[in-house]
């Protein structure tokens, strides 16, 4: 019982976001990146970006657990090493210069 209590916390693993539902994700071609927090006026910018590089944001809110909080970090690692196999490596620096340029506009 420790033993899932302990999994639940430290990498969410009954949380919709976790690194099993990333490695389904991922076998399902569904990458995206999940984002949680306060959302911008500019954030729009980010899925236009990132259809470039594809994938997707996904935007859930601001109020979320430590559990969930730890199960999306599993869940983007797998999917920034998905991303990677797609973009190859420095696809992230490339992505943030895109997003730069777009907001410029």
């Amino acid at each position: 019982m420790t033993g899932l209590a302990l999994g639940h916390y430290q990498y969410g693993i009954f949380t919709k976001y976790n690194f099993l539902n990333g490695q389904i994700d991922k076998m399902n071609n569904k990458d995206q990146l999940v984002v949680y927090g306060e959302t911008a006026s500019d954030d729009m910018i980010l899925n236009i970006a990132a259809r470039d590089f594809k994938f997707q944001y996904k935007f859930i809110g601001c109020i979320i657990s430590t559990p969930a909080i730890h199960g999306i970090e599993c869940y983007n690692n797998v999917m920034k090493n998905q991303l990677t196999k797609i973009n190859g490596k420095g696809w992230e620096e490339k992505f943030m210069l895109e997003i730069k340029k777009l907001k410029e506009q």
